[in-house]
């Protein structure tokens, strides 16, 4: 199982951009992307001692973002506040399997057979972070929500 806090501003993945090269188009990762989901591996590298990932594995990602100034007030709460605003959380899911992917914790983002992720405000005094776990898939898990074949 991997449990790591990735320290920083969470980063959606953008769009690809697409430029002329050599009179070709080539398509790339927008910078802020790229050099996220790079800062990223190099965190999940150090944490992760073992083979790539395989199998299937369940994925969860909080992702916390800097709290507004308009949240601040004395009479606003202290814990986290949800986020209903951009970035959409599933571009904010795919830059963080990309860097698992990239990093080597993965060998592809296509053994996630069950994602979790949600986006938060920080709580008073909280940094902003993204919380990546990965933990291998339990067969015979008997949820109503799972059904396999």
């Amino acid at each position: 199982m991997l449990d790591i806090i990735i320290p920083g501003e969470p980063v959606a993945k953008g769009r690809p951009r697409v430029a002329l090269i050599g009179g070709r188009p080539r398509a790339y990762t927008p910078a802020k992307t790229a050099a996220w989901e790079k800062m990223a591996a190099t965190l999940l590298r150090g944490h992760w001692h073992k083979v790539s990932l395989a199998e299937p594995v369940i994925v969860k990602v909080d992702c916390v973002f800097k709290r507004p100034k308009r949240l601040l007030r004395k009479r606003d709460p202290e814990e986290r506040v949800i986020k209903a605003t951009k970035p959409d959380v599933d571009n904010c899911i795919k830059a963080a399997l990309d860097s698992a992917v990239l990093s080597g914790v993965l060998v592809d983002d296509s053994w996630v057979v069950s994602v979790t992720a949600t986006k938060w405000y920080a709580a008073k005094g909280e940094a902003e972070h993204v919380r990546l776990v990965i933990e291998p898939w339990t067969w015979g898990v008997t949820d109503d929500s799972v059904s396999c074949g």
